[in-house]
């Protein structure tokens, strides 16, 4: 009887220490599953200005997905988003304590000029030119209005760079200041507006 008991109490034991285990394990593990996922596959981001609007405004918080660029580093490649992605970078000559939303118009090769209130892109596929602005993706509101720029300005984009634009382009500090962006500095792209609920939107 006595053998009964302690075999009870030693099996009550392990079945409650496995529980603290498993407890344990979980609550280590969690912050760290937190911790690699915002490192690698998605980042958040709240809008701050008007540079984006109409398409985001002020205080938008949006969804970033990462994992593009994590796997090009991996495989030790650039990572070249796609034409009209949104992205969040850092420009580390221009703003470097903060992360920056544009879209991307330019990339490597392309050259960009600028007529009157439209952006034009010259390349292979496009050697007579491509307006970007009717070949925007159906969700972007960009602000159409005349903006100044020195209109005879070419400007090449060069490997491992995008050149960006605000949509909101007469109230946007983005490439025409600063320059094509680095890739290397690209955080990732935008594919979800979060935040506020009443327009959310999948990109």
């Amino acid at each position: 009887m006595a053998e009964t008991e302690s075999y009870q109490q030693n099996k009550l034991k392990k079945y409650f220490l496995r529980i603290l285990e498993e407890k344990l394990a979980f609550i280590v593990l969690l912050p760290l599953l937190a911790i690699l996922i915002t490192a690698f596959v998605f980042h958040f981001y709240r809008v701050d200005g008007i540079s984006m609007e109409k398409t985001f405004n002020d205080d938008d918080f949006l969804v970033v997905e990462k994992l593009g660029k994590t796997t090009a580093s991996i495989f030790r490649k650039d990572y070249v988003p796609k034409r009209y992605d949104v992205i969040v970078f850092q420009e580390p000559d221009y703003s470097p304590d903060e992360e920056i939303v544009k879209r991307v118009v330019g990339l490597p090769g392309d050259t960009i000029a600028f007529k009157q209130d439209k952006v034009i892109v010259y390349n292979k596929q496009n050697p007579q030119g491509m307006e970007v602005g009717k070949n925007l993706p159906w969700y972007a509101k960009p602000v159409s209005e005349e903006y100044t720029y020195d209109q005879d300005t070419k400007i090449k984009v060069t490997e491992g760079h995008v050149f960006v634009l605000g949509d909101n382009r007469p109230h946007s500090d983005d490439s025409r200041v600063f320059g094509p962006v680095d890739t290397k500095n690209i955080t990732g792209r935008v594919i979800i507006r979060l935040l506020p609920l009443n327009k959310a939107l999948i990109l």
